[in-house]
C-alpha cells in the first residue's frame, strides 16, 4: 500500500538513517524537515491571516522525507503567516518528538567513529535546536569544522527541498494559486503527496528519470502532446463513431444529411498511410484505409 509510511519501530528508523549515510554521507539522520508555502485564494474577510513573508497568501505544507525523495510525514493547513518553527510545533510528530514517544533508536557509533552520536532530524535555521533535531551553525565565527558540518547538513537537508521540487514539477497545481475551498485544498495537496510516493516507488525511472539532476533543480519533462499523437487519437475516435453507426443503424445519418462532412474528408486526406496502419484493430484499419482511399 502506497501512503505515508511513518516509522513506528527502531528498525524502520534505522533503515532511513542507513539511506542518508549511504547516499548523502550524513550518519544517524532520520529525516529532512522543511515547510512549503502552497499559494491559495484566501476566503472573503480573512484579511492578512494567510499572508506570508514572501508576499502572497498561503497554507503551509510541513513535511519530512527520507533519502529517496519520499515523504514519511506530511501535515498541511496552518496559515502562511506562521513561521516553519511555529508550524511544526502544531504537528503530532513534534509533540511526540518532545514527549519521547517516537521510538527512536539509541545512540550509536557512526562508521569510522569512536564517539556515540544520537539519531536526529535535520532542518534549517527556522527550527529550534534540540539534541534530536539539528540545524546549521550561524554564519558568524565559522571555523573549518563548522563549515564542513554545515555543508554536510545542507546537502542532506536539501533532499526535502528536492522532494518539494519534484512534487511541484509533476503536479503543476502548485505553480499557481489554488482556487478551492480550504477543506478541498487540504484533500488535493495531501492526495498529491500520496501520489508522489506511489509514483516514486512504482515507476521511479519514469517519474524521476535517471538523467534528472535534483542537486541543480533540473527534472526531465514527461510526455508532451504532438501532432502524431493527436492524429492517432482523432482516428480512433472517428473509427469508434463509424463502427457504432454500423452496429446501430439508427445512428446512421438520414438521406438529407451528408454521410461524410467536409471536415472529416479534409482530416482523412491529411493522414499518411503509416498513421492509419498504426491503429490496433485490423478491421478498423481496413475500414479507415478504404475511407482514406475513397476520399482521394
Amino acid at each position: 500500500m502506497y501512503h505515508f509510511q511513518f516509522p513506528t519501530t527502531e528498525e524502520e528508523w534505522t533503515t532511513i538513517a542507513e539511506g542518508f549515510e549511504k547516499l548523502w554521507n550524513f550518519p544517524n539522520c532520520l529525516g529532512a524537515v522543511d515547510g512549503k508555502h502552497v499559494q491559495i485564494i484566501p476566503p472573503p474577510g480573512s484579511g492578512a491571516y494567510y499572508y506570508n513573508y514572501k508576499g502572497y497568501n498561503s497554507l503551509v505544507l510541513m513535511a519530512i522525507c527520507n533519502a529517496n525523495y519520499e515523504f514519511i510525514m506530511c501535515d498541511f493547513g496552518i496559515n502562511g503567516r506562521i513561521s516553519d518553527g511555529g508550524v511544526i510545533a502544531h504537528t503530532k510528530f513534534y509533540k511526540k518528538l518532545k514527549n519521547g514517544t517516537l521510538h527512536l533508536p539509541d545512540s550509536v557509533n557512526p562508521q569510522n567513529s569512536q564517539r556515540q552520536l544520537p539519531f536526529v532530524f535535520i532542518g534549517d535555521e527556522a527550527f529550534a535546536l534540540r539534541s534530536d533535531f539539528l540545524k546549521p551553525y550561524g554564519q558568524k565565527d565559522l571555523n573549518h569544522d563548522k563549515k564542513i558540518f554545515n555543508y554536510r547538513l545542507a546537502r542532506a537537508r536539501s533532499k526535502i527541498e528536492n522532494t518539494f521540487g519534484i512534487l511541484a514539477a509533476r503536479f503543476q497545481i502548485f505553480y499557481s494559486p489554488i482556487r478551492l475551498r480550504l477543506e478541498s485544498i487540504d484533500k488535493v495537496v495531501l492526495a498529491c503527496c500520496v501520489l508522489h510516493n506511489f509514483l516514486k516507488r512504482s515507476c521511479p525511472n519514469i517519474y524521476t528519470p535517471p538523467d534528472s539532476d535534483f542537486e541543480k533543480g533540473s527534472l526531465q519533462s514527461g510526455l508532451r502532446a504532438n501532432p502524431s499523437h493527436l492524429a492517432h487519437l482523432q482516428l480512433l475516435q472517428y473509427l469508434d463513431l463509424t463502427m457504432m453507426s454500423t452496429i446501430f443503424p439508427v445512428c446512421q445519418p438520414t438521406k438529407e444529411a451528408k454521410p461524410k462532412s467536409d471536415v472529416k474528408h479534409r482530416f482523412l486526406q491529411d493522414q499518411s498511410p503509416e498513421t492509419v496502419s498504426s491503429l490496433p484493430s485490423r478491421e478498423g484499419t481496413e475500414l479507415v484505409q478504404s475511407i482514406h482511399t475513397d476520399s482521394q
